[in-house]
Protein backbone atom coordinates (compact mmCIF):
# COMPACT_ATOMS: atom_id res chain seq x y z
CA UNK A 1 0.00 0.00 0.00
CA UNK A 2 1.27 3.73 -0.78
CA UNK A 3 0.40 6.54 1.92
CA UNK A 4 0.79 9.81 1.35
CA UNK A 5 0.56 12.48 3.58
CA UNK A 6 -0.70 16.05 2.57
CA UNK A 7 -0.03 18.71 4.99
CA UNK A 8 -1.80 22.30 3.81
CA UNK A 9 -1.35 25.58 4.92
CA UNK A 10 -4.20 27.16 6.28
CA UNK A 11 -3.92 30.70 5.02
CA UNK A 12 -7.00 30.89 2.33
CA UNK A 13 -8.51 27.93 0.31
CA UNK A 14 -6.36 27.40 -2.68
CA UNK A 15 -3.76 25.40 -1.38
CA UNK A 16 -6.52 22.66 -0.08
CA UNK A 17 -8.14 23.09 -3.50
CA UNK A 18 -4.92 22.00 -4.66
CA UNK A 19 -4.36 19.23 -2.70
CA UNK A 20 -7.60 18.15 -3.11
CA UNK A 21 -7.56 18.02 -7.03
CA UNK A 22 -4.52 16.01 -6.41
CA UNK A 23 -5.59 13.48 -3.85
CA UNK A 24 -8.82 12.67 -6.65
CA UNK A 25 -6.33 11.88 -9.22
CA UNK A 26 -4.44 9.77 -6.52
CA UNK A 27 -7.68 8.07 -6.21
CA UNK A 28 -7.46 7.19 -9.97
CA UNK A 29 -4.41 4.66 -9.72
CA UNK A 30 -5.21 0.65 -9.89
CA UNK A 31 -2.56 0.65 -6.88
CA UNK A 32 -3.68 0.57 -3.43
CA UNK A 33 -3.70 4.04 -1.55
CA UNK A 34 -3.94 5.52 1.83
CA UNK A 35 -4.14 9.17 2.27
CA UNK A 36 -4.32 11.65 5.01
CA UNK A 37 -4.70 15.20 4.46
CA UNK A 38 -3.84 17.17 8.19
CA UNK A 39 -5.30 20.56 7.71
CA UNK A 40 -6.91 23.34 10.00
CA UNK A 41 -10.82 22.19 10.54
CA UNK A 42 -12.22 25.57 10.24
CA UNK A 43 -10.29 26.26 7.07
CA UNK A 44 -12.26 22.93 5.85
CA UNK A 45 -15.45 23.57 7.21
CA UNK A 46 -16.15 26.31 4.47
CA UNK A 47 -14.98 23.78 1.62
CA UNK A 48 -18.08 21.80 2.52
CA UNK A 49 -19.69 22.62 -0.47
CA UNK A 50 -17.48 21.87 -3.23
CA UNK A 51 -17.22 18.89 -5.33
CA UNK A 52 -14.19 17.68 -4.48
CA UNK A 53 -14.23 17.74 -0.77
CA UNK A 54 -17.56 15.38 -1.18
CA UNK A 55 -16.23 12.87 -3.67
CA UNK A 56 -12.99 12.69 -1.13
CA UNK A 57 -15.33 12.51 1.80
CA UNK A 58 -16.87 9.30 0.91
CA UNK A 59 -14.13 7.79 0.28
CA UNK A 60 -12.28 5.11 2.44
CA UNK A 61 -9.14 5.43 1.70
CA UNK A 62 -8.65 8.98 2.75
CA UNK A 63 -8.99 10.57 6.25
CA UNK A 64 -8.94 14.03 7.25
CA UNK A 65 -6.48 15.19 10.91
CA UNK A 66 -7.04 18.40 12.63
CA UNK A 67 -4.66 18.34 15.13
CA UNK A 68 -1.06 19.04 13.76
CA UNK A 69 -1.87 21.62 11.30
CA UNK A 70 -4.91 23.71 13.94
CA UNK A 71 -2.28 26.45 15.00
CA UNK A 72 0.09 26.35 12.15
CA UNK A 73 1.11 30.16 11.12
CA UNK A 74 -1.29 32.54 9.25
CA UNK A 75 1.54 34.45 8.35
CA UNK A 76 -0.16 37.67 8.85
CA UNK A 77 1.71 40.58 10.74
CA UNK A 78 0.52 39.35 13.69
CA UNK A 79 2.52 36.14 13.58
CA UNK A 80 6.04 36.04 15.61
CA UNK A 81 8.43 33.39 14.77
CA UNK A 82 8.46 31.88 18.54
CA UNK A 83 5.00 30.40 17.40
CA UNK A 84 6.28 29.04 14.30
CA UNK A 85 8.97 27.33 16.46
CA UNK A 86 5.84 26.60 19.53
CA UNK A 87 3.62 24.70 16.31
CA UNK A 88 6.93 22.93 15.14
CA UNK A 89 7.55 21.85 18.76
CA UNK A 90 3.98 20.38 19.58
CA UNK A 91 4.03 18.60 16.15
CA UNK A 92 7.50 16.40 16.69
CA UNK A 93 6.48 16.31 20.66
CA UNK A 94 3.10 14.72 19.24
CA UNK A 95 3.29 13.37 15.70
CA UNK A 96 2.84 9.63 15.71
CA UNK A 97 5.21 7.42 13.13
CA UNK A 98 4.44 8.95 9.73
CA UNK A 99 5.31 6.63 6.86
CA UNK A 100 4.80 7.25 3.37
CA UNK A 101 5.68 9.75 0.69
CA UNK A 102 5.10 13.75 2.64
CA UNK A 103 3.97 16.71 0.74
CA UNK A 104 4.00 19.88 2.26
CA UNK A 105 1.44 22.52 0.95
CA UNK A 106 3.46 26.06 1.05
CA UNK A 107 4.14 25.72 5.47
CA UNK A 108 8.20 25.11 4.50
CA UNK A 109 8.83 25.64 7.98
CA UNK A 110 7.51 21.56 8.18
CA UNK A 111 11.02 20.61 6.70
CA UNK A 112 12.61 21.16 9.86
CA UNK A 113 10.65 18.37 11.08
CA UNK A 114 10.22 15.79 7.58
CA UNK A 115 13.30 16.71 5.12
CA UNK A 116 12.55 14.78 2.45
CA UNK A 117 8.99 15.83 2.03
CA UNK A 118 8.10 17.42 -1.19
CA UNK A 119 6.79 20.85 -1.61
CA UNK A 120 3.52 22.27 -3.75
CA UNK A 121 2.84 25.53 -4.39
CA UNK A 122 3.65 28.55 -6.11
CA UNK A 123 5.74 30.45 -4.11
CA UNK A 124 7.75 30.85 -0.95
CA UNK A 125 6.70 33.07 2.20
CA UNK A 126 10.17 34.45 2.35
CA UNK A 127 9.29 36.54 -1.03
CA UNK A 128 5.73 37.49 0.48
CA UNK A 129 6.85 38.33 4.19
CA UNK A 130 7.56 42.31 5.57
CA UNK A 131 11.34 41.42 6.44
CA UNK A 132 11.62 44.29 9.00
CA UNK A 133 8.50 41.97 10.83
CA UNK A 134 9.51 38.59 9.57
CA UNK A 135 13.49 38.65 9.27
CA UNK A 136 13.94 35.11 11.25
CA UNK A 137 11.10 33.22 9.57
CA UNK A 138 12.78 34.46 6.20
CA UNK A 139 16.20 33.05 7.04
CA UNK A 140 14.71 30.37 8.99
CA UNK A 141 12.82 29.36 5.54
CA UNK A 142 16.24 30.32 3.16
CA UNK A 143 18.06 28.07 5.61
CA UNK A 144 15.65 25.33 4.99
CA UNK A 145 15.53 25.33 1.21
CA UNK A 146 19.23 25.62 0.66
CA UNK A 147 19.80 22.53 3.29
CA UNK A 148 17.61 19.86 2.17
CA UNK A 149 16.67 21.53 -1.74
CA UNK A 150 13.27 19.95 -1.86
CA UNK A 151 11.59 19.01 -4.94
CA UNK A 152 8.91 21.75 -5.56
CA UNK A 153 5.87 21.19 -7.76
CA UNK A 154 3.88 23.65 -9.07
CA UNK A 155 2.03 25.30 -12.02
CA UNK A 156 4.82 26.54 -14.42
CA UNK A 157 2.81 29.71 -15.41
CA UNK A 158 2.11 31.25 -12.37
CA UNK A 159 5.25 30.40 -9.97
CA UNK A 160 7.51 32.90 -8.29
CA UNK A 161 10.89 33.05 -9.66
CA UNK A 162 12.65 31.82 -6.94
CA UNK A 163 10.19 28.97 -7.02
CA UNK A 164 10.65 28.59 -10.97
CA UNK A 165 14.46 28.89 -11.10
CA UNK A 166 15.33 26.18 -8.86
CA UNK A 167 16.61 22.98 -10.30
CA UNK A 168 14.06 20.86 -8.35
CA UNK A 169 10.91 22.73 -9.47
CA UNK A 170 8.77 20.49 -11.51
CA UNK A 171 6.58 22.97 -13.38
CA UNK A 172 3.22 21.20 -14.50
CA UNK A 173 0.03 22.72 -16.08
CA UNK A 174 -2.93 24.45 -14.18
CA UNK A 175 -4.23 22.29 -11.33
CA UNK A 176 -7.60 22.35 -13.55
CA UNK A 177 -10.05 19.96 -15.02
CA UNK A 178 -12.36 20.98 -17.91
CA UNK A 179 -15.72 22.35 -16.03
CA UNK A 180 -19.62 22.46 -17.35
CA UNK A 181 -19.91 24.95 -19.77
CA UNK A 182 -16.32 26.17 -20.34
CA UNK A 183 -17.26 26.80 -24.25
CA UNK A 184 -20.70 28.96 -23.46
CA UNK A 185 -19.75 31.98 -24.89
CA UNK A 186 -19.89 35.42 -22.81
CA UNK A 187 -22.93 36.95 -24.45
CA UNK A 188 -25.15 33.90 -22.82
CA UNK A 189 -23.63 34.44 -19.31
CA UNK A 190 -25.39 36.75 -17.25
CA UNK A 191 -24.00 36.70 -14.04
CA UNK A 192 -20.94 37.68 -11.77
CA UNK A 193 -19.04 36.45 -9.09
CA UNK A 194 -17.44 38.84 -6.41
CA UNK A 195 -15.05 36.71 -4.26
CA UNK A 196 -12.10 37.59 -1.61
CA UNK A 197 -11.23 34.08 -0.88
CA UNK A 198 -10.67 32.76 2.69
CA UNK A 199 -8.86 35.85 4.24
CA UNK A 200 -11.82 37.94 4.09
CA UNK A 201 -9.10 40.86 4.46
CA UNK A 202 -10.74 42.83 1.66
CA UNK A 203 -14.42 42.70 2.43
CA UNK A 204 -15.19 46.35 2.66
CA UNK A 205 -13.67 47.11 -0.85
CA UNK A 206 -15.02 43.70 -2.48
CA UNK A 207 -18.91 44.79 -1.11
CA UNK A 208 -18.43 48.26 -2.57
CA UNK A 209 -17.60 46.85 -5.98
CA UNK A 210 -20.94 44.99 -5.72
CA UNK A 211 -23.12 47.52 -4.81
CA UNK A 212 -21.55 50.01 -7.67
CA UNK A 213 -22.33 47.10 -10.02
CA UNK A 214 -25.86 46.17 -8.72
CA UNK A 215 -27.42 48.54 -12.12
CA UNK A 216 -26.03 46.44 -14.50
CA UNK A 217 -28.49 43.35 -16.32
CA UNK A 218 -26.53 41.00 -14.15
CA UNK A 219 -27.00 38.54 -11.07
CA UNK A 220 -24.26 39.27 -8.72
CA UNK A 221 -23.20 36.70 -6.81
CA UNK A 222 -21.23 36.63 -3.44
CA UNK A 223 -18.70 34.03 -1.28
CA UNK A 224 -19.87 33.31 1.98
CA UNK A 225 -17.51 35.74 3.92
CA UNK A 226 -19.16 38.50 1.75
CA UNK A 227 -22.69 37.43 2.07
CA UNK A 228 -22.21 37.18 5.78
CA UNK A 229 -20.57 40.43 6.17
CA UNK A 230 -22.91 42.21 3.71
CA UNK A 231 -25.97 40.81 5.97
CA UNK A 232 -27.05 38.69 2.33
CA UNK A 233 -27.21 41.87 0.70
CA UNK A 234 -26.43 39.42 -2.35
CA UNK A 235 -27.16 36.42 -2.83
CA UNK A 236 -24.57 33.41 -2.08
CA UNK A 237 -22.32 31.66 -4.71
CA UNK A 238 -22.87 27.89 -4.29
CA UNK A 239 -18.93 26.88 -5.94
CA UNK A 240 -21.49 24.52 -8.32
CA UNK A 241 -20.42 23.40 -11.48
CA UNK A 242 -24.12 24.81 -12.98
CA UNK A 243 -23.42 28.73 -11.17
CA UNK A 244 -19.34 28.58 -12.48
CA UNK A 245 -21.22 27.69 -16.06
CA UNK A 246 -23.18 30.89 -15.98
CA UNK A 247 -20.54 33.58 -14.84
CA UNK A 248 -19.58 36.31 -17.44
CA UNK A 249 -16.43 37.86 -14.97
CA UNK A 250 -15.11 36.74 -11.54
CA UNK A 251 -14.12 39.89 -9.92
CA UNK A 252 -11.42 38.70 -6.73
CA UNK A 253 -8.57 39.04 -5.51
CA UNK A 254 -6.68 36.42 -7.90
CA UNK A 255 -5.37 33.51 -5.12
CA UNK A 256 -4.68 30.26 -7.13
CA UNK A 257 -7.92 28.36 -5.86
CA UNK A 258 -10.21 31.01 -7.50
CA UNK A 259 -7.71 31.44 -10.73
CA UNK A 260 -7.85 27.46 -11.04
CA UNK A 261 -11.25 28.08 -10.67
CA UNK A 262 -11.28 30.71 -13.57
CA UNK A 263 -9.49 28.63 -16.20
CA UNK A 264 -11.75 25.13 -15.43
CA UNK A 265 -14.50 27.23 -16.53
CA UNK A 266 -12.91 29.72 -18.48
CA UNK A 267 -14.06 32.78 -17.10
CA UNK A 268 -12.63 36.13 -17.53
CA UNK A 269 -10.77 38.03 -14.39
CA UNK A 270 -11.19 41.21 -12.78
CA UNK A 271 -8.04 40.97 -10.20
CA UNK A 272 -8.42 43.59 -7.45
CA UNK A 273 -5.02 45.03 -6.80
CA UNK A 274 -3.91 44.91 -3.42
CA UNK A 275 -0.60 46.65 -2.60
CA UNK A 276 -0.06 45.24 0.44
CA UNK A 277 0.25 41.50 -0.57
CA UNK A 278 3.35 40.93 -2.96
CA UNK A 279 2.04 37.45 -3.95
CA UNK A 280 -1.49 38.52 -5.21
CA UNK A 281 -0.12 41.53 -6.78
CA UNK A 282 2.09 39.09 -8.90
CA UNK A 283 -0.55 36.94 -9.79
CA UNK A 284 -2.54 39.95 -10.88
CA UNK A 285 0.11 40.50 -13.12
CA UNK A 286 0.70 36.95 -14.70
CA UNK A 287 -3.54 37.67 -15.42
CA UNK A 288 -2.50 40.25 -17.84
CA UNK A 289 0.44 38.52 -19.34
CA UNK A 290 -1.40 35.80 -20.41
CA UNK A 291 -4.06 38.20 -21.65
CA UNK A 292 -7.74 36.70 -19.38
CA UNK A 293 -8.50 39.50 -17.75
CA UNK A 294 -7.55 42.73 -16.34
CA UNK A 295 -6.19 44.06 -13.33
CA UNK A 296 -8.19 46.71 -11.58
CA UNK A 297 -8.53 49.61 -9.09
CA UNK A 298 -12.05 50.93 -9.20
CA UNK A 299 -16.00 49.79 -10.80
CA UNK A 300 -15.25 52.20 -14.02
CA UNK A 301 -12.33 49.86 -14.90
CA UNK A 302 -14.40 46.80 -14.72
CA UNK A 303 -17.91 48.17 -16.57
CA UNK A 304 -15.33 49.51 -19.54
CA UNK A 305 -14.76 46.12 -19.96
CA UNK A 306 -17.81 44.47 -19.38
CA UNK A 307 -19.10 46.70 -21.80
CA UNK A 308 -16.83 45.11 -24.58
CA UNK A 309 -18.17 41.83 -25.48
CA UNK A 310 -15.51 41.54 -27.89
CA UNK A 311 -12.60 41.64 -25.00
CA UNK A 312 -14.42 39.59 -22.85
CA UNK A 313 -14.87 36.82 -26.11
CA UNK A 314 -10.65 37.61 -25.87
CA UNK A 315 -10.21 36.57 -22.79
CA UNK A 316 -12.44 33.42 -22.77
CA UNK A 317 -10.73 32.45 -25.69
CA UNK A 318 -6.80 33.09 -24.36
CA UNK A 319 -8.56 31.07 -21.14
CA UNK A 320 -9.99 28.16 -23.38
CA UNK A 321 -6.29 27.54 -24.56
CA UNK A 322 -4.56 27.42 -21.33
CA UNK A 323 -3.40 24.05 -20.68
CA UNK A 324 -4.88 22.08 -17.79
CA UNK A 325 -4.50 18.63 -15.86
CA UNK A 326 -1.48 19.88 -13.73
CA UNK A 327 -2.79 17.46 -10.90
CA UNK A 328 -3.45 14.35 -12.87
CA UNK A 329 0.59 15.05 -13.64
CA UNK A 330 1.18 16.03 -10.19
CA UNK A 331 -0.32 12.68 -9.16
CA UNK A 332 1.42 10.34 -11.44
CA UNK A 333 4.87 12.22 -10.53
CA UNK A 334 3.92 11.62 -6.77
CA UNK A 335 3.70 8.13 -7.35
CA UNK A 336 6.84 7.31 -9.06
CA UNK A 337 8.52 8.51 -6.49
CA UNK A 338 9.89 6.29 -3.87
Amino acid sequence: MRKFHFFVCRNGYGHLKRVFSVTRELMQFPECVYITIHCNAGQLQNTKTWEDFHVINKAKNVCFEFEFMQNSPRYSDEETFANTLKWLGHIKESKRNIEGTIVIDNDIALLHLFPKAIVMGSFYWKDILDPLKHGDWIRFEEELIKKYNPIHIGVEKMAMHSVRNRNQFVGLPWFAIPGLGRQTPMHKRKSLLVTGGGTGSYNQRLLEIAISLKDMELEIYVDSKLFAFSNASFPLFSFSEEDFSHLKAVICRPGMGILNDCVSYAIPIFAVEDCQNKELMYNADRVVAMKVGNKVNNVKEIVVVLEQENLLAYYHENLLNQEMNGATQAATYLMGVN
